[in-house]
């Protein structure tokens, strides 16, 4: 989906999940299966302002 909606390549896109990962934003990959969003929309506002 990022690769489609920002026309990115696959390596880039997978960077992206991964550090959104590492964030806690979205689960860890679980093979074929889409990943989970772990955050509320005011969640990760609060974490945006807080890394900027």
């Amino acid at each position: 989906m990022l690769q489609r909606t920002f026309k990115i390549g696959f390596n880039r896109a997978a960077r992206i999940m991964d550090q959104l990962s590492e964030y806690g934003i979205v689960s860890e990959r679980e093979g074929t299966k889409p990943r989970k969003v772990l955050m509320s929309m005011e969640q990760f506002e609060q974490l945006v302002e807080e890394i900027v």
